[in-house]
């Protein structure tokens, strides 16, 4: 969400969130860094995914399994990791801890 705010509104995200207001101007830098980080990484695993697929379905079944790989909690659903097309339990979303990438 932060991602994507900031490229909407061309702003960096600690000024959206108003993190250095409340915590600071290195909590703000270290906050845009985390989040561009992030951002980029999975714009990237994205774009490799939909690029090495032949057809425009192969694209998308790519792109749901890199969206599962990223915002899913892997040892708490581990089927909606193999099947992103089924919907998640109660239809609340499951998020991935996004440092568990740079371990």
């Amino acid at each position: 969400m932060a991602w994507m705010s900031a490229k909407t509104w061309k702003k960096p995200p600690s000024e959206i969130y108003r993190v250095a207001e409340q915590h600071g101007e290195y909590a703000a830098y270290c906050f845009d860094k985390a989040v561009m980080i992030f951002g980029s990484s999975y714009e990237a695993d994205m774009h490799d995914a939909a690029m090495g697929a032949k057809t425009v379905a192969d694209s998308k079944r790519a792109i749901k399994v890199v969206q599962a790989r990223w915002l899913t909690d892997e040892e708490d659903e581990p089927e909606q990791v193999a099947n992103p097309s089924s919907p998640a339990p109660d239809d609340k979303p499951t998020f991935r801890d996004p440092a568990m990438h740079f371990e």
